[in-house]
C-alpha cells in the first residue's frame, strides 16, 4: 500500500510539473508552437514519461480548462444577483486578475472551447436573471441573453488585444455599464 501511494504522489507531482511548465510556456508562445519535446525539455522529464499521464497536448489543454472551468463555476455559483451586473464584475475580475497565459486562452483563436465555456456559464446565469416571464418572450430573451455573452467576450478580448491599456478596475466598470446599460 505505501507503494501505491508514493506513485499516487509522484504521479501528482509530475503533473503538477507538467501543468505548470504548460502554463508558463502558453503564457510566452502560442498553444500551436509548443511541441512535447519542448515542454518535456522545459518540465526536466523525458517524452516517454509525458505520454505516461497524457495521449496529447490537446489532452493537457482539456484538462487545464476544465480546472480553470470549475474554478470559475466556483467562484460564480453564488445565489443569483438580482442584477447580472454582479455576475458580469466577478466574471471579470476573476479572469482579468488571472496570470497572462489563462488570459489568453480566452483570446486565442485556437482556444474557443474554453471561450465558449466562459460565455456557457453567463447564459446560465443570465437564463436565471430573465427567468421572469413578464421580462420578455422566449425570442427576446434569448437575444438578450446572446448580446451579454458575446459582448462579455469581444469586450475582453478588445481589451487585452490592446494590451490591457485601461486599468482593469476602469476596463471591468465600463464593460459591465456597456453590456447592461448600452451606449447612453
Amino acid at each position: 500500500m505505501k507503494k501505491c501511494k508514493t506513485q499516487d504522489l509522484r504521479t501528482m507531482r509530475t503533473k503538477k510539473m507538467l501543468k505548470t511548465t504548460f502554463e508558463k510556456m502558453l503564457g510566452e508562445n502560442d498553444y500551436n508552437s509548443i511541441t512535447i519535446k519542448e515542454l518535456s525539455l522545459q518540465a526536466g522529464i523525458n517524452r516517454k514519461t509525458f505520454y505516461s499521464h497524457y495521449s496529447s497536448l490537446d489532452e493537457l489543454l482539456v484538462e487545464l480548462q476544465q480546472e480553470l472551468l470549475q474554478d470559475i463555476r466556483t467562484k460564480t455559483d453564488h445565489e443569483m444577483p438580482h442584477d447580472i451586473r454582479d455576475t458580469l464584475v466577478d466574471l471579470y475580475r476573476h479572469i482579468c486578475y488571472k496570470p497572462d497565459w489563462y488570459r489568453k486562452l480566452l483570446c486565442t483563436s485556437n482556444n474557443q472551447v474554453f471561450a465558449q465555456h466562459i460565455s456557457n456559464q453567463i447564459i446560465k446565469d443570465a437564463t436565471e436573471w430573465f427567468d421572469n416571464p413578464n421580462d420578455m418572450n422566449q425570442v427576446t430573451g434569448i437575444m438578450k441573453i446572446n448580446y451579454i455573452a458575446s459582448s462579455f467576450k469581444e469586450l475582453y478580448n478588445t481589451w487585452y488585444t490592446m494590451g490591457c491599456t485601461m486599468p482593469v478596475e476602469d476596463f471591468i466598470s465600463f464593460a459591465t455599464s456597456l453590456i447592461c446599460d448600452g451606449c447612453k
